[in-house]
């Protein structure tokens, strides 16, 4: 799996060096959404900022969204360009199981995903001009993040693969996903909270804003509940695209492509 695991990195790295203009794209389009977003506040607000002292913690929440929707999307993606380009049945027939190759080209990719999110970072701190505290212990909320998006990816891989095309319902699943990262998980509490554990990146994205304000200087039960709730997307993603694997070739699908 290791020897696997660096042919798909390295893969994703020349696919990268191989079509640069297409990362830009991704770059610019994402730097245009941000600053639609900060300058339009300030428009509305006659010139003054309505972010205040959060918008450190808007700035994370939005780069944490990039590096969610880069392992998100990307999976239907390869998806789609393997049809597209008449490999896909190709994969099917290889010694390495279809899950286990996505799942492994998920994490393969998460290299170039994190190249652009920092660019896109870079750029964002120099046009809003935010000073950025990161403390340390916010990798674990990060990686809770990462991989409830890897496994919401394979639950829409699995769409993509029976479907054949379904980037327009990928698209509006994005912009859900800001919608559940913004939500005020921090003030729930009792049933609420503990539900609230099962909403996608809800309580990561939340512990990040909590960090972000200096609140939190350790980890804690939460966190470790927020990467169960992680693991726990990461399977029954990988298990839904194992029996869509398995209905698509019991359909005679992939011939299709």
């Amino acid at each position: 799996m290791l020897s696997l695991f660096w042919i798909e990195f390295i893969r994703a790295w020349k696919l990268f060096k191989r079509y640069p203009m297409d990362a830009l794209a991704a770059i610019f389009m994402l730097l245009f959404l941000f600053c639609g977003l900060f300058y339009g506040a300030e428009y509305l607000a006659n010139g003054k900022s309505q972010f205040g002292d959060r918008l450190d913690t808007t700035v994370v929440l939005y780069v944490n969204w990039i590096l969610v929707i880069g392992v998100f999307s990307g999976l239907s993606g390869e998806i789609q360009r393997e049809a597209d380009t008449g490999t896909l049945e190709q994969l099917f027939m290889a010694r390495v199981k279809m899950p286990n190759l996505v799942m492994i080209r998920a994490f393969a990719n998460l290299g170039v995903n994190f190249l652009i999110t920092m660019l896109t970072l870079a750029i964002v701190v120099v046009v809003s001009g935010v000073k950025l505290n990161y403390p340390l212990i916010a990798i674990l909320p990060i990686m809770a993040s990462v991989l409830t998006g890897i496994g919401l990816g394979l639950m829409t891989a699995s769409i993509t693969l029976l479907a054949k095309k379904a980037m327009g319902f990928i698209a509006i699943l994005q912009l859900l996903l800001i919608v559940v990262m913004v939500l005020p998980f921090d003030t729930w509490s009792g049933t609420g909270q503990a539900l609230g554990y099962l909403l996608p990146i809800t309580s990561s994205a939340a512990q990040l804003k909590v960090m972000m304000a200096g609140s939190v200087t350790a980890l804690g039960i939460p966190h470790l509940y927020s990467m169960l709730s992680a693991l726990l997307y990461l399977a029954v993603g990988y298990s839904l695209f194992s029996a869509s694997v398995l209905r698509a070739r019991r359909l005679g699908n992939l011939a299709q492509y």
